[in-house]
């Protein structure tokens, strides 16, 4: 009776241990890892998706303003209307132009989704002339962390033939 039973141990172990068995569950663990993977990278994409839509976006009217052809010595003004078509509160940290020729002010509490709110430039044309572009960068909770306002015009030299700077 122990020689069967030990017969039987053996032989079960075999099977156990047989090629084919060995195939059949390393294709089990295979198709079990592929399926784990396939839900990691479902949800990698849905916490990726998430991630992107937690920002905040600016949808401008305009974000080139051309002002047109003026005097040298005036100021030109101009507001920079948004609204926030993003999922999170608009938040803009820093208005930087790009020389001291221009001015910034904007809107400082935070911008609801749905809401809206301005950017106002101020470039002051004193002592320049000519072709003017003058770019204003905002920085935001928004994807890529900045965006470019950009204002153009010509400013016509003053008649009393004094030199100005150029741009």
């Amino acid at each position: 009776m122990k020689t069967q039973v030990i017969i039987c141990l053996l032989v079960g172990a075999l099977a156990a241990c047989s090629p084919q068995k060995q195939e059949q569950q390393t294709s089990s663990s295979s198709t079990a890892t592929e399926s784990q993977a396939a839900n990691t990278a479902t949800t990698n994409t849905d916490s990726t998706a998430t991630q992107q839509s937690a920002f905040a976006m600016f949808q401008f009217e305009t974000q080139e303003y051309n002002f047109g052809t003026i005097q040298a010595g005036k100021k030109v003004r101009y507001a920079y209307k948004f609204t926030n078509v993003g999922t999170v509160p608009l938040v803009i940290s820093q208005v930087q132009p790009q020389c001291g020729c221009t001015a910034a002010d904007y809107t400082k509490d935070p911008v609801p989704p749905g809401g809206q709110g301005e950017i106002v430039l101020e470039f002051d044309s004193q002592g320049r002339e000519g072709q003017q572009n003058k770019i204003t960068t905002v920085y935001a909770n928004i994807p890529g962390g900045s965006t470019i306002l950009g204002m153009t015009g010509v400013v016509e030299p003053l008649s009393d033939g004094r030199p100005l700077r150029r741009n």
